[in-house]
């Protein structure tokens, strides 16, 4: 069986170059940055088809998350408890684990457009 090289299993297999300025190169190495990409090609890609690179903070989400997540748990640990009692509300806390299961989509909806805003949203120009 012959190796084949790297190069030919990848997807991008088209180069793009182009020259720019050592002030140039400065600025998009800060952007880079500013971004939290390290790759060069990954953040030119970007720049040049999308127009722009969404940066989102998810520390805040991810908390939120966690926290509905012990919630989740503590909501069906409530339940297990009123149903091996056999109370009568055991119909509301199904209920109200209804209403925790809908603020979990929610969360997951958020999530996924956070990752990539840009294929929910047809915000770029087409170029003719």
């Amino acid at each position: 069986m012959k190796n084949t090289p790297k190069a030919s299993s990848r997807e991008r297999t088209v180069t793009n170059g182009f020259l720019v300025t050592k002030a140039e190169d400065e600025l998009i190495r800060k952007k880079m940055e500013a971004a939290g990409i390290t790759n060069r090609s990954e953040f030119l890609r970007k720049m040049i088809l999308n127009g722009y690179i969404v940066v989102t903070d998810q520390k805040e989400l991810h908390e939120c998350m966690r926290l509905m997540n012990n919630l989740g748990n503590n909501l069906r640990q409530i339940a297990n408890a009123m149903r091996k009692r056999d109370l009568p509300d055991y119909g509301y806390m199904e209920e109200i684990l209804q209403r925790y299961k809908d603020c979990c989509r929610v969360m997951i909806r958020i999530v996924d457009w956070m990752s990539d805003p840009v294929k929910h949203f047809n915000v770029h120009k087409q170029i003719q």
